[in-house]
């Protein structure tokens, strides 16, 4: 998890400060998903703690919002051989 961290923040990707949330929360730390995904090998290295993770389960597809998901799907998709 630390060098997802250092991954994001060598990209520029997480934030540190004071954010008021669209919940309404607030938080110290803002991740921009969109900045780590203009860097493919980094993207794939952050995504490959994810894929450790689920690739156990019975996952024949993998599918995502049009709206920020498209690259993150197709990226699983890849790592884990499936449609």
């Amino acid at each position: 998890m630390s060098d997802n961290l250092a991954i994001l923040k060598q990209c520029e990707a997480f934030l540190e400060g004071h954010f008021l949330l669209s919940s309404g929360r607030h938080s110290g730390g803002y991740c921009q998903c969109a900045k780590l995904l203009c860097h493919p090998a980094l993207a794939e290295q952050v995504l490959k703690s994810v894929v450790d993770q689920v690739k156990h389960l019975p996952i024949t597809k993998v599918c995502g919002p049009a709206m920020g998901g498209i690259i993150v799907s197709y990226e699983l998709a890849r790592q884990l051989g499936v449609e």
